[in-house]
């Protein structure tokens, strides 16, 4: 089932990524940071990596 952006995996990971107001062109952390610090598995942050890439900001 494909996440929302209203789903609370999601949300993590936005907040993770951007706990930090990353300017354009900084790096954001990669999807083996996300699984460790989040436990969230592959799949769900490669959909929410995709999902933040389909709305522009990544």
């Amino acid at each position: 089932m494909p996440l929302s952006p209203q789903s609370k995996e999601f949300s993590k990971v936005e907040r993770y990524l951007f706990r930090t107001q990353p300017q354009p062109g900084d790096k954001v952390a990669g999807e083996d940071e996300l699984i460790q610090a989040l436990g969230l598995t592959r799949y769900k942050v490669r959909q929410a990596l995709d999902l933040l890439s389909q709305m522009g900001v990544l």
